[in-house]
């Protein structure tokens, strides 16, 4: 017999891949919007180059490492607040009493409605990556831009 909180479980497994499916997508068109901006504000500088000799592949290979500069950097930040925010309320847990009063019940049990983070270094590993990769798929059209540049 299959366990009553297996189904609500994973339902919110799927509620949570679903809502960071469209924050990464948020934050992929984040990225694309300033790079493509980045290399259209600097046009001139790119031709400049050009005409300087560096090649068209050179010249995707630094808008590539302008997207993973701003890919890791993100990850960084992302993942050192993330850790200290998790570090924080494992200690004294996050209180959701005022929103649901002293007893919150899901399917019939009744659970604390103080609520204490873990860390799963699977998921924060899984989660960078991602962001790098979205970084990398990113940065494919503002290095194909930059290097259409006369």
């Amino acid at each position: 017999m299959p366990n009553e909180l297996d189904a609500p479980v994973r339902i919110d497994n799927m509620g949570n891949y679903l809502f960071n499916g469209i924050l990464l997508a948020i934050v992929a068109l984040a990225v694309l919007e300033a790079l493509l901006v980045s290399v259209l504000h600097r046009r001139r500088e790119f031709g400049v180059l050009h005409a300087m000799g560096l090649s068209a592949r050179e010249t995707s290979v630094v808008v590539l490492a302008e997207g993973l500069i701003l890919a890791v950097v993100s990850g960084v930040v992302g993942m050192g607040v993330g850790l200290g925010v998790v570090s924080i309320l494992g200690h004294t847990g996050l209180d959701l009493s005022a929103a649901f009063g002293d007893q919150l019940s899901i399917s019939g049990a009744i659970v604390s409605p103080i609520i204490y983070p873990t860390l799963h270094i699977a998921r924060a590993w899984q989660g960078t990556i991602v962001v790098l990769a979205l970084g990398v798929l990113s940065s494919i059209y503002p290095m194909w831009q930059a290097s259409r540049i006369d």
